[in-house]
């Protein structure tokens, strides 16, 4: 890149970075490790259409305190083409009429200031600190301009593990296979791109021995995502032990004779989830199914409960506290309580056990799998690989530590179109706060796993302990088509 006079102003330091710049696609993510120069390519990416008098650039961080680098990278490529910075409007303008403004971006509550404005260019320098997706997503929606000669661009960098670490890996690392494919937006068909970069691609810190033995010496964790960029390093996740490859399993039939129970997480304008479960004898618990809606009223929610999960559940339901607020048939206006009006269909709710932190811990038992020195385990808590289980998936995979208080899951909530939002999380964490962690590990092998052996299934009848009994009726593997 150069100036006017042909003298060089920029040059990328690595192919990662020149790739970057030079992007065309609607959404890109540069990142991965520390020291990839991200910030200094943010800022030289809006050089490629200044000239054009109606563009419009924005450089955001997620707090006013972080953009001090911005600034000091500005002023060093923007002044040198002959931009004025005018601080009452934060802006740099360019000789063309073109401008780049500096701006924060926290929340939704941040949006007001560049909402109606045309934006050609959005930038989020470190966007893995944005917590919410949806901010993001309104954020896009106001790029746009008038003339189709211009490049309308949206661009990120990010390291693993902050507060976005979740949305953002499926929204661009998993959804364009780490880079390797330009994936499109499922809704609009934009295109989004991953490009990673290591610390490696700059050769400033490449060669700084004591940068990179900092790097080396992070715990394993930190490691992994600031040196390797590493976005399957779970730190920051509140549920780090959780796996598609451990905890979603094949559907099977379940014996009648299983405990089995729902939690419900109810909402209108708020999704609202149903999920119900499984426990066998020996205390190996199964997420069988969920389902989710929203905008659905409470009757039409009812129904489909009653339609399409087993009548053994409806008697054994928990709910959050809204299902029993509202309504009392003791009250004059005689209007029934969420919890009041599903008794109507069947549905038997009592009050879930609500309180977050202990029931984030008690999930987290539940979901256990790795052991101090190396090995693994089975966990005690799984779930049947169907499409309602895996949108519930989807979400227990999104939820990151609240940076405000380590010991609990961020709070998040859904978009008008019911994207996002943390409702089935709550609904498996009231689901299981119904059956605390114990610590007494199965003693026969899993009923649903490889060893489906039906000779060490627990019998039916508690009298019938002799596994080489042929009756099938008094082996649960026989009897119920396991």
């Amino acid at each position: 890149m150069r100036r006017d006079a042909g003298q060089l102003l920029w040059r990328p330091l690595s192919a990662p970075q020149a790739k970057f710049v030079a992007s065309t696609e609607f959404e890109v993510l540069y990142g991965g490790a520390k020291g990839g120069a991200k910030t200094e390519s943010l800022v030289i990416a809006p050089l490629q259409q200044i000239a054009h008098p109606r563009f419009k650039g924005l450089l955001l961080r997620e707090k006013w305190d972080e953009l001090k680098e911005i600034h000091a990278r500005c002023k060093t490529y923007y002044s040198a083409v002959g931009a004025t910075f005018h601080g009452g409007d934060s802006q740099w303008r360019f000789p063309s009429g073109a401008f780049v403004e500096i701006g924060y971006l926290e929340d939704d509550a941040d949006l007001k200031r560049y909402q109606g404005r045309e934006w050609t260019f959005v930038g989020f320098d470190e966007l893995g600190n944005l917590k919410d997706e949806l901010t993001w997503a309104k954020m896009l929606a106001e790029i746009r301009s008038p003339d189709p000669a211009l490049i309308r661009m949206a661009r990120g960098t990010a390291n693993p593990g902050g507060k976005a670490h979740a949305w953002l890996k499926q929204r661009m690392i998993v959804a364009t296979d780490r880079g390797r494919t330009v994936a499109r937006d499922p809704t609009t068909g934009l295109a989004r791109r991953f490009i990673p970069s290591k610390v490696t691609d700059n050769p400033i810190y490449a060669n700084d021995a004591q940068y990179m033995a900092v790097l080396r010496g992070l715990p394993d964790t930190q490691r992994r995502q600031l040196l390797d960029g590493d976005w399957d390093a779970g730190e920051g996740m509140a549920l780090d032990e959780l796996s598609r490859a451990v905890h979603l399993i094949p559907p099977r039939a379940v014996p009648d004779w299983w405990y089995q129970w729902g939690a419900l997480d109810i909402g209108f304008g708020h999704c609202w989830c149903f999920a119900w479960a499984a426990m066998s004898p020996d205390g190996r618990a199964y997420v069988c199914d969920s389902l989710h809606g929203q905008r659905d009223r409470y009757d039409e929610v009812a129904r489909r409960i009653v339609e399409q999960v087993p009548p053994a559940v409806l008697a054994n339901v928990v709910c959050d506290n809204y299902a029993r607020q509202e309504g009392s048939r003791g009250h004059r206006d005689r209007t029934p309580s969420v919890m009041e009006l599903f008794s109507e269909y069947g549905i038997m709710m009592a009050e879930a056990n609500q309180r977050r932190v202990l029931g984030l811990n008690n999930l987290r038992l539940w979901l256990g799998w790795r052991l101090a020195d190396g090995k693994t385990k089975t966990p005690r808590l799984r779930f049947f690989d169907t499409p309602g289980n895996r949108l519930t998936f989807d979400c227990l995979e999104r939820m990151v530590v609240d940076p405000k208080n380590v010991e609990d899951v961020l709070k998040v909530h859904a978009d008008a179109q019911g994207r996002g939002g943390d409702d089935p999380y709550d609904t498996v964490r009231y689901l299981m706060a119904a059956h605390p962690y114990t610590p007494n590990e199965p003693v026969t092998p899993d009923p649903v796993g490889p060893d489906r052996d039906p000779a060490h299934w627990l019998p039916r009848d508690p009298d019938d302990t002799d596994p080489d009994d042929p009756n099938p009726e008094t082996i649960g593997g026989l009897s119920y088509g396991f």
